[in-house]
C-alpha cells in the first residue's frame, strides 16, 4: 500500500487563488519553463461554457421551477455552475502535460471532464432543491443528469457528494463516487477509483463513504470505503484498498 503525504507543501495551503486566477488560470507553466502561454481564444470559450450551462439547465428545468427561481436566483444559480466548470477546466489543463494550453480541446473532448461539469450541473439542483418546494422534482433531475452522465462517460458521481474547487477526474471510467463523499480542493483521481461504502446491499444511512482533504491524488483502481479521513497533500497510489 503507497499512502503517503506530500512531502515540501504546505499543510495549511487550501489551494485558494484570488478571483482572476481561479476564473482565467494563474498563467503559471506547471511544467516549468515561466508563463505558460495565453489561453487560446479564452472569451469565445467562456462564452461558449456560459451557453452550455444555460442549455443544460434550460434542457431539464420546466417553467415553473425557472419562474420560482426568479430571474436574480436564476442568473446566480448559473454563474455559481459556470465557475466551478470553468476551475474544473483550468486545473485539468494546468495538470495533465497532454492537454497543456489546450483547453478547448478538453472542454469537447474529454469524457472524464464532461462526467464533472454534469455533476456540477446535477449537484447544485441537488442542493437547491434543499430550499425549496419542488425538492423530489429537482432531486429527480439530478438523479438523471447523473444516470445520464453515467451513459455517456463511464463515470459515476452521486449529485449529492460534495466536491472542492478545480476537480480533476482523468481517464475516469470506472471511476465511482458516493453519496456521502466529500472531498475537497485541488483533487485529482484516475480510473477506476472507487470511494464507496464498506457493505453491499443495505448499507446504513448517514456518512459511509470517505472524506477526503485538499490536494489529493489518487492513483487508478484505488478502493478507498467507509467513512474514513484522508488528509490534505496525500498522495494513493494504484489499486490501495483502504
Amino acid at each position: 500500500m503507497y499512502v503517503f503525504p506530500r512531502r515540501g507543501i504546505p499543510r495549511d495551503t487550501m489551494g485558494v487563488r484570488n478571483d482572476s486566477e481561479k476564473l482565467y488560470g494563474s498563467g503559471r507553466n506547471p511544467t516549468g519553463g515561466g508563463k505558460r502561454k495565453p489561453m487560446e481564444s479564452t472569451h469565445l470559450l467562456l462564452a461558449e461554457i456560459r451557453k452550455d450551462v444555460d442549455a443544460m439547465i434550460s434542457e431539464h428545468l420546466g417553467y415553473p421551477i425557472t419562474v420560482g427561481l426568479g430571474t436574480e436566483d436564476l442568473a446566480a444559480f448559473v454563474e455559481q455552475i459556470f465557475r466551478s466548470v470553468f476551475g474544473d477546466l483550468i486545473a485539468r489543463v494546468e495538470k495533465d502535460p497532454a492537454f497543456q494550453n489546450r483547453e478547448k480541446d478538453v472542454y469537447k473532448t474529454s469524457k472524464p471532464f464532461q462526467a464533472v461539469m454534469y455533476f456540477r450541473v446535477a449537484n447544485a439542483l441537488y442542493y437547491l432543491a434543499a430550499s425549496r418546494d419542488l425538492s423530489g422534482l429537482l432531486q429527480s433531475i439530478a438523479h438523471k443528469i447523473s444516470m445520464d452522465a453515467v451513459t455517456q462517460t463511464g463515470v459515476e458521481i452521486h449529485p449529492a457528494a460534495k466536491i472542492g474547487e478545480r476537480f480533476v477526474v482523468d481517464h475516469g471510467i470506472g471511476t465511482v463516487v458516493g453519496e456521502t463523499t466529500t472531498i475537497g480542493h485541488d483533487c485529482y483521481i484516475l480510473q477506476g477509483v472507487v470511494l464507496g461504502a464498506l457493505g453491499v446491499a443495505q448499507n446504513f444511512t448517514g456518512k459511509r463513504h470517505p472524506t477526503i482533504g485538499n490536494k489529493v491524488e489518487i492513483a487508478s483502481f484505488a478502493k478507498l470505503l467507509g467513512p474514513i479521513v484522508v488528509g490534505d497533500n496525500v498522495f494513493i497510489g494504484p489499486h490501495c484498498i483502504i
